[in-house]
């Protein structure tokens, strides 16, 4: 993209390189789309009008790809990171609680007694928020990937009870609880 600052050069200074790079990485987690994009843009029309306009093509080629990365990137955030929810399998004395939080299989539990259902509700509190806040790594895709093509294919298959905040009733674990697709 042509955006190479030479730093093995010495074409900048260590606090400029920084700033890049803070830049980059703010793009790949989908924060600093803006200035990025926006640099881009300006390049574009500064080439354009300088006449220079196969300069001003590829800028333009460089903005559109990386707007439509950056579009696709906050979709599949939105959507996997939204997947906070307990998943329960089974019946009887083999029913488990998966949660899912953020999108991650966070925690797999068997239901075998009625503590089991507090601790579920336990780990829950202790750590809704602490997965939010992660960011995703690579290792983690695949999971998430598998956890909601699950959702999307096999949903019927298990209780869903999606999660709205840290606070979760264990006796929504019950076995008699037999409703589908529960908010708590």
């Amino acid at each position: 993209m042509g955006h190479c600052s030479a730093p093995c050069n010495l074409g900048i200074d260590a606090s400029a390189y920084e700033d890049r790079v803070r830049d980059a990485v703010g793009f790949l987690r989908g924060s600093r789309t803006g200035s990025i994009l926006g640099g881009l843009a300006k390049a574009r029309d500064q080439a354009a009008s300088a006449m220079r306009f196969e300069e001003a093509n590829r800028f333009h080629r460089d903005v559109e790809a990386l707007a439509t990365l950056s579009s696709r990137v906050s979709r599949l955030s939105q959507v996997v990171t939204e997947n906070d929810l307990v998943i329960v399998t089974g019946a009887g004395d083999d029913r488990a609680a998966h949660v899912i939080l953020s999108g991650r299989l966070a925690r797999t539990r068997q239901l075998d007694s009625h503590d089991a259902a507090g601790e579920v509700a336990r780990f829950i509190a202790d750590n809704f928020e602490r997965y939010r806040a992660l960011p995703i790594s690579r290792a983690e895709l695949e999971p998430m990937m598998i956890v909601a093509r699950w959702l999307r294919e096999r949903r019927d298959e298990g209780r869903v009870i999606h999660l709205t905040s840290a606070q979760f009733d264990p006796a929504a674990l019950s076995d008699g609880d037999t409703s589908q697709n529960q908010i708590i």
